[in-house]
């Protein structure tokens, strides 16, 4: 083949005849056959399906497993667990007999105060609740 042009914009007619007569020849020479093969192109597009239907299976599996992941770390009761806890201890603290029980253990100066008395309240309510979650687990 002479040295002709590939940009399209400078073929002149000449060019295009001949590459045309050239094409013609190799269809009728059976060259094409290397190009355009059936069953290679069928191969290939059967190898591309059979990725694309990996990588959908692939996807899938990774988002059941970040499901499964999702589920086994936060379950029902582990999320009210702890509120539960402290509700509980909240009612047993303020029952009418505990507090006559912790009224005769507290001394008598801190009975009147009444923000020494909320915060030992508090320091008992955060240290049961601590050793009942150590109990739990």
């Amino acid at each position: 083949m002479d040295n002709m042009s590939t940009n399209i914009n400078e073929l002149n007619e000449m060019d295009i005849q001949k590459l045309t007569s050239n094409i013609h020849k190799e269809i009728e020479l059976g060259k094409t056959d290397d190009y355009i093969n059936m069953e290679r192109l069928n191969n290939l597009q059967q190898i591309q399906m059979q990725k694309l239907q990996q990588l959908d299976e692939q996807k899938k599996k990774e988002k059941e497993d970040e499901i499964e992941e999702i589920k086994e770390k936060i379950s029902y009761f582990e999320l009210i667990k702890n509120p539960m806890i402290l509700l509980l201890l909240y009612i047993l603290l303020n029952h009418k007999d505990v507090l006559l029980l912790t009224d005769k253990i507290r001394p008598l100066v801190l009975k009147n105060n009444y923000i020494v008395n909320l915060i030992i309240n508090g320091i008992i309510l955060v240290i049961i609740y601590f050793i009942l979650v150590k109990i739990m687990e």
